[in-house]
């Protein structure tokens, strides 16, 4: 972690905000011009129109057989678009995710994209935490972006604030409370359940603006009851020296890219972003200029 970055005023009171609430907000995560960019070109992914040739790893949306009200949602669509590359693999982007978590680096892990159209339907709580039980440091350091502005009218991203110091359910107990309570009031029977008070805050950012925030806060959003689509752009990094878990089958995309007889995450999938002894993954520019996906 770079001196000149963690001795920042803004990045001390980001990293405090997270460690005190699980989240913390900037009203300038990229510039303006960035945000309406990454949205247009975000819009031909969700479009399936992929200017490197390259499918994203899921793609919950289908133009003219989805649900108009239904949330939009792909995963990894940096490797679909350059220009989302760029945003997705900035090594100063990384460098400051790891001087707001503390980290001596960061690794790609997975992005996502969410479009809500007017109207549409609310996300349902969730951790990130969670999809990322194979590594043998399950630790996951989010940014969330915000491509059109962003509040409570729209379905801004919300978070149960504290929440990622409640500590554990037992799965099971967990999944039997969220299959019989939705959306808050699934996570307010979680709260009840381990005697915390629930405080919901919704992040209120103009475009370009966003939050970073703990692998382990619960999160969700509400309907868009706006007139306008609600459009958010997320990163999710992993330590630059984390490894598949050894006593267990990795799970979700670890799975889909875990190589013959190692625990290592190959950079090809899982780019070095910044470190701060200064390594990166040598295809990133390479890929950026033109060339191929991972090099």
């Amino acid at each position: 972690m770079t001196a000149s970055l963690a001795g920042l005023a803004v990045t001390q009171q980001l990293r405090a905000a997270l460690d005190r609430d699980g989240f913390a907000v900037a009203d300038r995560v990229v510039p303006p011009k960035t945000a309406e960019l990454l949205g247009l070109r975000l819009d031909q992914v969700l479009d399936r129109r992929y200017e490197t040739g390259v499918f994203p790893d899921e793609a919950y949306y289908r133009p003219g057989t989805t649900d108009p009200r239904a949330p939009r949602h792909v995963v990894n669509a940096w490797k679909c678009d350059r220009l989302v590359a760029a945003v997705t693999l900035s090594a100063a982007l990384g460098e400051l995710a790891a001087a707001v978590f503390g980290w001596n680096g960061v690794r790609l892990a997975v992005d996502t994209v969410w479009f809500k159209p007017a109207g549409s339907q609310a996300v349902e709580y969730h951790r990130e935490f969670e999809y990322f039980t194979s590594l043998d440091q399950p630790d996951v350091a989010s940014c969330w972006i915000a491509l059109d502005d962003a509040g409570a009218s729209n379905g801004s991203l919300e978070f149960a604030t504290g929440s990622h110091r409640w500590g554990e359910l037992q799965q099971a107990e967990q999944s039997d409370l969220f299959s019989r309570h939705r959306g808050r009031n699934g996570v307010h029977a979680v709260a009840q359940r381990q005697g915390h008070p629930l405080q919901i805050d919704t992040v209120q950012v103009p475009a370009g603006g966003g939050a970073f925030f703990h692998g382990r806060i619960w999160h969700g959003s509400q309907p868009n009851s706006s007139q306008l689509p609600r459009r958010a752009y997320g990163i999710h990094w992993i330590r630059a020296d984390a490894e598949l878990r050894a006593d267990r089958s990795p799970r979700y995309l670890f799975g889909r890219y875990k190589l013959a007889g190692s625990t290592a995450l190959h950079e090809s999938f899982f780019p070095l972003v910044w470190s701060a002894d200064g390594r990166r993954s040598a295809w990133i520019e390479p890929f950026l200029a033109g060339g191929p996906l991972g090099g």
